[in-house]
């Protein structure tokens, strides 16, 4: 059985192919994407849950580039403590 976190779905504004890679058009700083996550044990409230996500993009000059943009998510057992600190105009838009 896998353990972790996996992607159930993405919200935006994309191109999704049969490699579930997501392509943009434009990926600048207005661009958001939505993702809602799934995990298949119990996980523990003293760890952090780790997310790595990479964009592959063409610089204006041709040049081919990597992106890579990691986290460290404190897990919480009580919806409360999730909510405490979100951004309720993000969650209001997913």
């Amino acid at each position: 059985m896998l353990s972790g976190l996996r992607i159930v779905k993405q919200y935006g504004n994309f191109y999704e192919g049969a490699s579930n890679d997501l392509e943009f058009g434009t990926l600048d700083a207005d661009k958001a994407v939505g993702v809602l996550f799934d995990h298949a044990r119990t996980l523990d409230d003293r760890q952090y849950a780790f997310i790595q996500a990479a964009v592959l993009y063409t610089s204006r000059e041709g040049q081919r580039r990597v992106r890579v943009c990691n986290i460290a998510l404190q897990v919480a057992s009580l919806a409360g403590n999730v909510y405490r600190f979100a951004d309720m105009d993000t969650v209001v838009s997913i």
